[in-house]
């Protein structure tokens, strides 16, 4: 056994209560087991232990071996004054902590807790609890991928906040640039962020009743435009982004930034930005209002706008590439990822500056409405019959793997624990 599956045994006691004594034969009643402690001193602060007859208040110690005591030379640290009991699982030096009571816990550990803990660890299924995650309730599965939703987020929102600030505020902008990024996917995220930081919201919005000229200006400020056009379309909005750059003192990323190799021309930046502005032409004052839509479905079908006639037959500015005309609108499954990765963790880093709980609960609900994304991992689930019911469950779930599942990280998840938990019995 590792001192951490011990610690964690002690955390949840996952021990038979009855019958502890120390080495000295004074009964222990375990009234509180403390606060796990992750940085430097003892293990467990704020402890409440019954020895005999004493109530004792402090600091638990945890070793594998009483003899570890000495090897950690905890006698010569201060931090260590407030231990009130000494928790081993082998007493290998009796007498090693001098006016420490010493708790043998190894006889009352259940076994099982140790088996099924190893065969978490020992598996090679994706999964860890793959053959064990049947024997905990709906419930408690269900709760742990709200947590691990909101943990998803959270984990962004450093990010969010800093750039939130350096924005005074300004929920509006931050959601301007979320989107665009959300637009570039994986491929052309970073360009799309730089684009939108170059390219003001303030300065979108003052000219968003023309989309040629949303289109001049995003365009202009990619640096995708031609060296050389010679279609009427192009050569206008060229023109009027030399125009309007000098106005706004605008400076445009390279073309190099951007990305087209091995792309559908569907997902071409090109197309993407002609969506963005087409998004801001539609939406132009009222786009923090996709904040305040309720329904996840409501916000999919706002994002889904046409682009303009030129782009009905075009995919780049590269001539004599022209196709057959089709409407381009942003694809369902393309806005559902924006409502996932974008509209919902700003909707619930909003709630979370209101401090309104009502509110922070209905973010947390926002996703329930749509399908569930299909993926690698999400199959790790699907296959062991954990089907997510919508997308809220799968980004819980995605955040559950990465972050634990593939970690074997069990001692930190609640199903982990309900799993262990399980195999003691239950005190008569």
């Amino acid at each position: 056994m590792k001192e951490d599956l011990l610690q964690f045994i002690w955390q949840y006691s996952l021990y038979q209560p009855t019958g502890l004594v120390t080495t000295a034969g004074e009964p222990v009643t375990v009234v509180h087991p403390g606060v796990l402690n992750r940085h430097s001193g003892p293990d467990f602060s704020a402890a409440k232990i019954r020895v005999g007859e004493t109530l004792l208040a402090g600091a638990i110690e945890m070793h594998l071996r009483s003899s570890d005591w000495i090897k950690h030379n905890h006698s010569a640290d201060e931090a260590y004054k407030s231990v009130i009991l000494h928790v081993v699982l082998e007493d290998d030096m009796p007498g090693a902590v001098s006016g420490i009571p010493v708790l043998v816990l190894a006889p009352h550990i259940p076994e099982e807790v140790e088996v099924r803990y190893a065969d978490l660890l020992r598996t090679t299924s994706p999964l860890p609890c793959a053959q064990q995650h049947r024997q905990v309730s709906e419930i408690v599965k269900n709760s742990w991928l709200t947590r691990m939703l909101s943990q998803r987020w959270e984990r962004r929102f450093a990010e969010y906040e800093a750039r939130l600030a350096a924005l005074h505020g300004d929920f509006a902008a931050l959601l301007y640039e979320r989107l665009a990024a959300g637009l570039g996917f994986k491929v052309n995220a970073e360009a799309f962020s730089r684009l939108a930081r170059q390219t003001p919201l303030t300065i979108l919005l003052k000219n968003r009743n023309s989309l040629p000229t949303l289109e001049a200006l995003l365009f202009g400020q990619s640096g995708l435009f031609p060296e050389n056009a010679t279609e009427t379309y192009v050569q206008t909005l060229r023109a009027e982004y030399g125009y309007l750059q000098h106005k706004y003192s605008l400076q445009p990323l390279a073309a190099h930034e951007w990305k087209f190799l091995r792309m559908r021309p569907a997902n071409f930046p090109t197309i993407r930005i002609a969506q963005l502005a087409s998004v801001l032409h539609i939406l132009g004052d009222n786009l923090p209002a996709l904040l305040d839509v309720s329904d996840a479905q409501e916000a999919v079908a706002k994002l889904g706008v046409p682009v303009s006639n030129f782009w009905h037959t075009h995919a780049s500015f590269k001539e004599g590439k022209e196709h057959a005309p089709q409407e381009k609108t942003l694809g369902k499954s393309s806005a559902e990822n924006l409502v996932v990765n974008v509209l919902a963790p700003l909707k619930y880093l909003r709630a979370a500056h209101s401090g309104n709980a009502a509110e922070r609960e209905r973010a947390e609900a926002f996703l329930d409405s749509l399908p569930p994304e299909k993926n690698s991992l999400i199959a790790h689930f699907t296959d062991t019959g954990w089907k997510p019911r919508n997308a809220s469950e799968a980004q819980g779930m995605l955040e559950l793997y990465n972050h634990y599942c593939s970690r074997k990280d069990c001692l930190n998840c609640a199903i982990g624990l309900k799993i262990l938990r399980s195999a003691v019995p239950a005190v008569k």
